[in-house]
């Protein structure tokens, strides 16, 4: 007879001793919850905006390295002419309409978008700007976030129009084919 069998045997108590252990192990899956969901809640909080009912983008003065959007879900990317990705959040460049690239209606269209888009990845690879508010409304019609992008108290919008590569958003968007 083995020793482990022999101890089962005579001991029969040893194996009653560990069914506490059983008990309080079904409160890990309680504790899990609590503490995930603290964390999930907790960085809601933190990224609240003044109204308590959206994501926060970065405030004041801020910078990052912006590259052409190639996946979904890059942070710090450019879509188009008036469109990013930054902190996680889609921003739509409220007081400009740029030429489409994805959905152009001609070739000169897209053309046109291409250089806007890549216009834009430079100036804010250009140094530190800033995100304001665009007015009353804080997100457009497919739930981006409606900013005006500056540096040193120009906007970035005004320098793609001052180029010829965008226009003044007016409420409509330009037919860029004629």
């Amino acid at each position: 007879m083995s020793k482990i069998a022999f101890k089962s045997k005579l001991r029969p108590w040893a194996v009653q001793q560990h069914r506490p252990h059983r008990s309080r192990s079904a409160w890990w899956p309680l504790v899990a919850l609590i503490v995930v969901s603290g964390i999930l809640y907790g960085g809601a909080i933190l990224r609240q905006d003044d109204y308590g009912d959206g994501l926060r983008l970065p405030a004041g003065r801020t910078s990052a390295r912006f590259s052409l959007c190639r996946r979904a879900e890059q942070p710090n990317c450019v879509v188009d002419g008036d469109t990013i990705h930054f902190g996680g959040e889609t921003v739509r460049i409220a007081d400009i309409n740029a030429p489409e690239v994805h959905e152009a209606k001609c070739d000169a269209e897209a053309a046109l978008g291409r250089k806007a888009t890549l216009r834009l990845v430079a100036l804010l690879n250009e140094g530190p700007f800033e995100l304001e508010y665009a007015g009353a409304r804080e997100h457009d019609k497919y739930g981006r976030d409606l900013r005006i992008v500056s540096r040193d108290g120009r906007s970035l919008g005004d320098v793609l129009v001052s180029e010829g590569l965008a226009e003044h958003w007016t409420g409509r968007k330009r037919d860029w084919c004629r």
